[in-house]
């Protein structure tokens, strides 16, 4: 059966309008960083309620220092998050997150900063495109509490099936808004635009390759940063039991 035109109108238009309309302020200074971001997510479903997420991920910030350093030495960030998933329905998912991240930094002690969160994710299917919208919150627990609180609009649509009528590539955009609060600094908006490719490989692993734009301190258009490179390999645990 042909996919209908509709959804993918709606994906283009989405698309179109974030990167012509509001890809960064006008005033902002561009940064252009060819970077590396490989990340691993490991999901495992412990009932048909509850499920669990390990993610991992290393940004490069200079694609030129991958050789001979090698990606883990000259990753200027890194993040690790543990996830605890609890699907209400069909619609609505609660979760919440123990996340480190780390700042490396070659000549000085790295920098680590503990963070909790709290989500909740809804999302429909409209024509084969999925729609799903998630509200996030989060402490970050360093010299002191920083509150930042997240948006995000994402949209999924299958370009190929199999014969077997199972989603095999889709395409993927993601529009997230991030703005900060503490008591010692005004508030900070970023934003994070992606746009990838997701690919089924089996039941048990998928990848997702992309590009992402973010933009630090609307509010003062400091500037604008875009990584080249966005590598996401996901593995199903629960599909080998």
């Amino acid at each position: 059966m042909p996919l209908s035109k509709r959804p993918v109108y709606v994906l283009f238009i989405f698309t179109a309008f974030r990167l012509i309309f509001i890809s960064m302020p006008a005033n902002a200074q561009i940064i252009h960083t060819l970077s590396l971001q490989p990340e691993i997510s490991i999901d495992y479903k412990v009932n048909e309620k509850l499920s669990l997420n390990f993610n991992n991920y290393w940004l490069s910030d200079n694609i030129e220092k991958l050789y001979p350093e090698g990606i883990f030495y000259s990753s200027s960030e890194s993040q690790h998050t543990i996830t605890t998933i609890y699907m209400l329905n069909n619609n609505f998912d609660l979760g919440a997150a123990y996340e480190l991240k780390i700042n490396h930094n070659k000549f000085v002690n790295n920098d680590f900063t503990n963070r909790s969160i709290e989500f909740v994710n809804f999302s429909i299917t409209v024509e084969q495109l999925s729609i799903s919208q998630r509200l996030q919150f989060e402490q970050h627990y360093k010299n002191t509490i920083v509150f930042r609180n997240r948006y995000r609009l994402a949209l999924k649509y299958p370009i190929y099936k199999n014969s077997n009528g199972i989603n095999k590539l889709n395409a993927v955009v993601s529009e997230e808004l991030l703005w900060s609060l503490n008591t010692e600094t005004k508030a900070k908006l970023n934003q994070r635009f992606i746009i990838a490719l997701d690919y089924q490989w089996n039941r048990l692993i998928s990848s997702e390759i992309g590009l992402q734009l973010r933009t630090r301190n609307i509010s003062e258009s400091n500037s604008s940063n875009i990584i080249i490179g966005l590598i996401t390999i996901g593995i199903d645990l629960h599909e080998l039991f």
